[in-house]
């Protein structure tokens, strides 16, 4: 299985190694933002299962806005940053985890399939339309 991962930081040198080391994991990236604003613009078309948030963002949005956010459209978040204060703030939007910065991407797409291998629902379509919720 593979995971559909928005990445979601405001480096695109950091974004792009992020991308490449996922992509050869194995997982499908559907979208890069660098910013909140983007980021949740690109969470609907884009369907992703998991989304990477750097909460720090030159937008003048945190990431953790577009992190709460995302969760609010059943979007699992991972927090990278670094931050000293980063556990706790990924517990203060449900993060399902959080990698520290500086992060090598191989470790980075290591983490994200290691989160898949223990959440496995994570693959799963949780989308279910709302007629449908309904009956």
């Amino acid at each position: 299985m593979s995971l559909r991962i928005l990445i979601v930081e405001d480096d695109a040198l950091t974004a792009a190694a992020f991308a490449a080391a996922l992509n050869d994991a194995g997982h499908q990236v559907v979208a890069i933002a660098d910013s909140a604003r983007a980021a949740l613009a690109n969470a609907e078309e884009a369907h992703a299962d998991l989304a990477l948030v750097d909460i720090t963002l030159r937008d003048g949005r945190t990431g953790l806005a577009a992190a709460r956010a995302l969760h609010g459209d059943q979007i699992e978040t991972v927090l990278i940053s670094g931050d000293a204060n980063l556990p706790a703030k990924a517990a203060s939007v449900h993060a399902l985890g959080y990698i520290p910065k500086p992060a090598d991407a191989n470790a980075v797409a290591r983490a994200v399939t290691n989160l898949e291998q223990r959440h496995a629902w994570l693959a799963h379509p949780r989308r279910v339309p709302v007629e449908e919720t309904e009956r």
